[in-house]
């Protein structure tokens, strides 16, 4: 009688063959779950940015102002509109004809003077 000790080639076959079953399997679900998990981040960020656009809008376009002479909305389309926001806010302290100044405290470290720069779209 011969004691025979292992596995049979055939045996070692059939486990590397459900091995390679069940392996491909699982690599499969994993790549499906990061897809999953990547749309949904993606969706997230886009409710996000939504939800952000649309308290602020609304905040931004009851800031413009309109008049009979001139108007703050600059360019209104189907898509898009450009206007002039508020982005800031000042006391005038000295009004000349030649010039405008205001208080301008957020960039210095002292109050002062400083005259109004029509070329800086923080004062338009």
């Amino acid at each position: 009688m011969r004691n025979t000790r292992g596995f049979t080639l055939v045996e070692l076959m059939v486990v590397v063959v459900m091995m390679a079953i069940v392996g491909g399997a699982t690599v499969r679900m994993l790549v499906n779950t990061q897809r999953i998990s990547r749309e949904q981040a993606e969706r997230v960020g886009l409710q996000a940015s939504l939800r952000t656009g649309a308290f602020l809008v609304p905040s931004e376009l009851a800031e413009v102002g309109i008049n009979a002479t001139a108007s703050d909305l600059q360019v209104m389309g189907a898509n898009a509109i450009q206007y002039r926001a508020m982005r800031g806010s000042g006391v005038s302290c000295l009004v000349t004809p030649a010039e405008i100044r205001i208080w301008d405290v957020p960039n210095m470290p002292y109050y002062g003077l400083r005259n109004i720069d029509t070329n800086n779209n923080r004062d338009r």
